[in-house]
Formats: structure tokens, sequence, C-alpha cells
């Protein structure tokens, strides 16, 4: 057991003596990218006199996946597990089997702090309220607005969006989705690419339906 402490205090050690040496040299190193090692959030310094990539631990709940780094990379983006458990009413077309609710996070990387930014709605007979199985997580060209996927209906989830500046008071419902992309150059920058699912008629229960790609606004309206 004394020996597990040790291992892991020295990883932990290392980690702050990362972050002190970064913060010392910031023109001397770059972020190659962000991974899950162990249910914790790593990113890659690479040093650009030594040539070498370290990884720096930043998240040590044991509990953190799905992390994406803003094109700026000054903010990274996860899902953490929280304590909350999934209301059985709430489990229709979920694609997550855990049996806790997980949150968005995001972790400033200047600030070294990691803080809540979307939390869970368990208004599950409200579509377009429900939060609780993110997925998709996405920046916008200008670093932001983080986009996201949650359960919606049968057919189709839910597109969400959210300020990164203030801790979910900004969220938003845009559109049903069953995949999109943001889309981060050219003149469309910042439009949503959408796929939804479409019937041929309205209230048609025949099975008569295709999937429709294509612009979205950030407000929802078809570009």
């Amino acid at each position: 057991m004394k020996k597990i402490i040790f291992f892991c205090l020295i990883l932990y050690l290392q980690s702050i003596a990362m972050e002190l040496l970064f913060a010392k040299n910031k023109n001397s190193y770059a972020f190659d990218k962000v991974f899950v090692k162990s249910s914790n959030i790593y990113y890659s310094i690479y040093s650009k006199n030594s040539k070498h990539i370290v990884p720096v631990q930043i998240t040590f709940s044991g509990k953190d996946s799905m992390p994406i780094l803003s094109p700026d990379k000054k903010i990274i983006a996860f899902l953490r597990e929280s304590d909350f458990l999934i209301p059985e009413r709430c489990s229709d077309f979920m694609d997550d089997d855990s049996v806790y609710a997980k949150q968005i996070w995001i972790y400033e990387i200047d600030k070294k702090k990691d803080r809540l930014l979307v939390a869970n709605d368990f208004s599950c007979d409200e579509p377009e309220k429900k939060l609780l199985d993110f997925s998709h997580l996405q920046f916008s060209p200008d670093n932001q607005t983080l986009y996201f996927l949650t359960s919606g209906r049968t057919t189709s989830k839910a597109l969400h969006a959210v300020s990164v500046d203030v801790n979910g008071e900004g969220q938003r419902y845009i559109t049903s989705a069953k995949d999109f992309k943001v889309i981060m150059k050219g003149k469309y920058r910042g439009f949503l690419l959408v796929t939804q699912h479409r019937y041929f008629f309205d209230g048609d229960d025949s099975g008569s339906s295709y999937d429709w790609v294509g612009l979205v606004t950030a407000e929802g309206g078809e570009g």
C-alpha cells in the first residue's frame, strides 16, 4: 500500500513540475494533443528545444473521458461521471450504459483549473431539455461556444450549445440531429453541417423517411 501511495505521489509531483516548467517557458512549448489514461485527462507538451513530447496529467478524478482541445489550445472540454444516478425513466434512447450521469467539464490551461460547465437535467419526458448523456463535443472556430449531442427521440439526438464563459447559463437547444460537424474554415465558417432524420410527410408513420444533410446556423436556422 505504501508503495502505491509513493508511486502516485511521484506522478503527481512530476505533473506539478511540468506545469511549473511550462509556465516559466511558454514560448518554448506547444500543445500537441489531449488523451485519456485510467479515466484521467492528459495533454502532451511538445518541447521545441529538446524536440520531445511530454505527457502531463491534469485531472485526477478517475471519472473522465472524451477530451477535446479548443482551436486556440487554451481550453480542454471533457466528460466527467457524476454521483447522480440516472433515473430509470431516462434510460430510453440512451447510448450510454453507465449507471451514473455524465456532465460536461472544462479545464482552462492557463488557470490550471477545471470546472463544471453543463450539469444534468433529468427532464426525461422533454427531449429538448434532457441533459445526461453527452457526446460529440466540438468547439466553435472562435473558441467561445461548445456544441454537443444528447439523447433525444427514437430516430434522432438533440443538438445543444453552451458558452464556455459561464457555467451552463447560456446552454441552449439548437435542433434535432443524428450527427453534426462544426465548419472551421471558409465561407461557412461557424455554421454546422447537420444530419437529420426526416419524414417525407409530417405525421407519416409508414416509415417513408430519409436522412437530410444541410447547413444550420448557430441559432438553428437553415443556412
